[in-house]
């Protein structure tokens, strides 16, 4: 598969918990159509599809190393993430990105987040 961006959400945004994992990369605002969760540990999940937007950033290329350390970090192998290619709007344009989607969020006591825009400090724990 050809270099694709990461689309991010979360608590890799810039200035959140975990950005320090990709600080290193440029970011760029963006959206995809989905719907955000606030999920009972504290941190948002995604799934993909609708008319709604979920807003975040786009980071630039990530490597297949970095991927594979996000993969760790997402629980993919513990299927609480999947790594899947989206497309993300950046301004006007359209750009390939990958980006971490959870099945069933709402299954697993997420509540929707109106306005698909999330920022730690906006949720009490």
């Amino acid at each position: 598969m050809p270099n694709m961006g990461l689309f991010v959400y979360g608590t890799l945004l810039k200035d959140e918990a975990n950005s320090g994992l990709v600080r290193h990369l440029s970011s760029l605002p963006a959206k995809v159509h989905g719907a955000l969760y606030q999920m009972p540990a504290g941190y948002p999940a995604m799934v993909l599809g609708g008319q709604q937007w979920v807003h975040g950033e786009y980071l630039a290329e990530p490597d297949s190393r970095l991927l594979d350390i996000l993969d760790v970090y997402e629980g993919v192998h513990e299927n609480l993430y999947q790594r899947v290619p989206v497309d993300v709007v950046v301004g006007l344009v359209r750009h390939h990105a990958w980006t971490y989607i959870m099945k069933n969020p709402k299954r697993k006591g997420g509540k929707p987040i109106r306005g698909g825009r999330w920022r730690r400090a906006n949720w009490r724990m």
